[in-house]
């Protein structure tokens, strides 16, 4: 048997007590009851804040930008006029489509199984549509988008090509409205079709698997993620530096990137 005796005292030593500390760790109460660790290194837990923070910010703007009200989903207007919208391309040269909207049941798939939206200052409630085939699951697996689910550049990088055509199901709130709405389909590309390249880059399977970095941002992030790279919080920076407007390429760019950085932080909170 011991006994203990205690005695209450004060101390005007915080100096030569800070002078002895290692390290400083925050509690996070809510992460008791989860996977994630309950005790981050005070860096990491202003890291990961600056991430949350980003994530948010990223989200409002997308909603912001791509939202639309009219059909309840997500799409944008295609103009080839340089700052709005993309080029689309075929064997014969760039046309000009101007006037119409575009709408990727593929990415609104993508939004939907990985929750891209959640968190958002906003509530959006994300659905589809417009029907696709019984096929569609397979046709998913073989896009960019699933690519990036299962993060293995091993086998193959899905493809980021598809093709546009117009909406005709009657039933669907995109035939309802004078504005013509396209579908992006990525199944088959059609000799006589209109090729619309997400990445504008027919060589994006390289620059991936030869990490190499270039000058925007959220490209360099998608490269790093399938290189298995840690994302930096001097790519989050980076990301604050971007002029957000409604451009086909960050239509596609922000769900990516917001996916890659939602992985990351889930990483960082995980760490012990």
């Amino acid at each position: 048997m011991y006994r203990i005796s205690y005695t209450l005292a004060s101390s005007d030593m915080r100096d030569d007590i800070e002078s002895q500390v290692v390290k400083r760790y925050n509690f996070l109460i809510k992460n008791i009851g989860t996977n994630f660790s309950c005790f981050m290194e005070e860096d990491d837990y202003n890291n990961a804040a600056d991430f949350e923070k980003t994530l948010i910010a990223l989200k409002d703007f997308y909603i912001s930008l791509f939202y639309d009200n009219k059909i309840q989903a997500f799409s944008y207007n295609y103009q080839n006029n340089g700052t709005i919208g993309g080029i689309a391309e075929n064997e014969y040269g760039y046309y000009e489509f101007n006037g119409f909207k575009v709408y990727d049941p593929y990415l609104i798939e993508f939004i939907i199984r990985n929750n891209i939206l959640d968190g958002a200052t906003s509530y959006i409630y994300v659905q589809h549509q417009y029907i696709m085939p019984t096929t569609f699951p397979i046709d998913y697996s073989r896009t960019i988008f699933f690519s990036l689910e299962e993060c293995n550049t091993q086998t193959h990088i899905g493809t980021y090509v598809g093709q546009l055509f117009k909406a005709v199901q009657r039933l669907s709130l995109l035939y309802q409205y004078p504005i013509d709405y396209y579908i992006m389909d990525y199944r088959k590309l059609y000799f006589s079709g209109f090729n619309i390249n997400i990445f504008d880059d027919p060589d994006f399977n390289n620059v991936i698997k030869n990490k190499t970095l270039g000058s925007d941002p959220m490209k360099n992030i998608i490269v790093k993620y399938f290189n298995l790279e840690d994302i930096r919080q001097d790519d989050i920076d980076n990301l604050k530096h971007i002029d957000y407007l409604p451009t086909k390429d960050l239509f596609y760019l922000v769900p990516m990137v917001i996916f890659i950085l939602q992985r990351q932080l889930s990483k960082m909170m995980s760490m012990t």
